[in-house]
């Protein structure tokens, strides 16, 4: 019985320490590299985040509002979030991307949503149908409104 025993406390002995080398190992292969003394440094180097720009000058070709048009106008029969169904013609010699927001509106002409729809380049003369999604229920007979429209040629 006595050999029972101390042949099982050398078992769970060695095992606490095979677990506690190989807990060792793995802290030090996901350490993180060591903190910069600097005062200034950022947390993940020392270069800040390069963030993607884009020209702001307008895409070529004529005014982009006239590429789009309501579709469709409605809202959801289950929940009562409105939507629109957008149909975007690409009217310039290039491929074009576009950002289209839209107002819901109620019968007295109050906003009470918006939505937003975007697009992949859609190739020159080609039409996309997208659907801008408002968030909120709204009341029966909420028209919709076209907002902004942003066109980017890359």
């Amino acid at each position: 019985m006595t050999l029972a025993v101390a042949g099982g406390l050398v078992v769970a002995g060695g095992t606490v320490a095979l677990v506690v080398s190989m807990m060792s190992a793995v802290q030090d292969s996901i350490a993180l590299p060591p903190r910069s003394q600097a005062p200034h440094s950022e947390p993940y180097g020392e270069e800040p985040y390069e963030e993607e720009t884009y020209d702001e000058e307008p895409a070529p070709g004529p005014d982009p509002e006239g590429d789009v048009t309501v579709a469709t106008c409605g809202r959801d029969s289950l929940i009562g979030w409105p939507h629109a169904d957008l149909k975007i013609v690409n009217r310039t010699e290039d491929p074009a991307a576009y950002i289209v927001t839209v107002s819901f509106v109620d019968g007295d002409g109050d906003e009470v949503g918006d939505g937003i729809a975007t697009t992949e380049e859609i190739a020159p003369g080609d039409a996309v149908t997208v659907r801008a999604l408002g968030s909120g229920e709204v009341a029966a007979g909420t028209k919709c409104r076209m907002g902004e429209v942003e066109r980017y040629v890359p």
